[in-house]
């Protein structure tokens, strides 16, 4: 895992836009700010692919996968080094790393976006006026 430069951003937006239900938030804060002083992002790579996507955006955290489950310790590691107030992300992905953070998190489900997007354009354009 390592953090993103500017040259992989629109990879990353185009990876997170075929899963928008999943990283709605993530997607619209990256496209917004972009890598800047209050928001980092940090990718995993299986062999060429990106596979995670970690975004540190002030004081809260968010993951997403392609996969139900993740665990690398470099997560752990950065959860440790900047001691989030919230960490959110797919419920599977979240409570694959609970286990090892559990002392110092609770979950708590709820639903950030539910509903079919009918446009992901319609959906960027509403992201471009907020």
């Amino acid at each position: 895992m390592y953090k993103c430069s500017e040259n992989e951003i629109e990879e990353v937006i185009n990876l997170l836009k075929r899963d928008i239900k999943n990283c709605i938030y993530m997607y619209i804060d990256i496209i917004k700010y972009g890598i800047s002083d209050n928001l980092d992002i940090w990718i995993k790579r299986e062999n060429l692919d990106i596979s995670v996507i970690i975004m540190k955006y002030y004081n809260s955290m968010h993951i997403y996968s392609t996969y139900d489950k993740v665990y690398d310790t470099d997560i752990i590691d950065i959860i440790k080094k900047f001691d989030f107030a919230m960490i959110s992300g797919n419920p599977s992905v979240i409570n694959s790393i609970h286990t090892y953070i559990k002392d110092k998190y609770s979950i708590d489900y709820g639903y950030i976006l539910k509903q079919e997007v009918l446009s992901l354009d319609l959906l960027v354009v509403l992201v471009l006026v907020l």
